[in-house]
């Protein structure tokens, strides 16, 4: 699994955190993006300006979260997000 690496602009003491949601308590849950904040709290505030519709919002340490690989619709090239 490749390491993430931190962009050279962003503050030392703040983290990427990956966003999910759920738009509904039925729905799936969803990846949204990511958002750089110094602590869980701070990203749920950050993403909850950006999604304030969602019923749910996860926030992931992005280091913690494991990527092993992309799957391409049928007919589609290029990966997915």
């Amino acid at each position: 699994m490749a390491q993430r690496q931190r962009h050279p602009d962003r503050i030392h003491a703040e983290e990427e955190w990956e966003l999910f949601v759920r738009d509904t308590p039925a729905a799936p849950i969803r990846h949204i993006g990511s958002v750089t904040a110094p602590t869980a709290e701070t990203a749920h505030d950050r993403a909850g300006r950006l999604v304030p519709e969602a019923s749910a919002i996860w926030c992931c340490p992005a280091e913690h979260v494991a990527r092993f690989g992309e799957r391409t619709a049928p007919g589609l090239t290029g990966g997915g997000s």
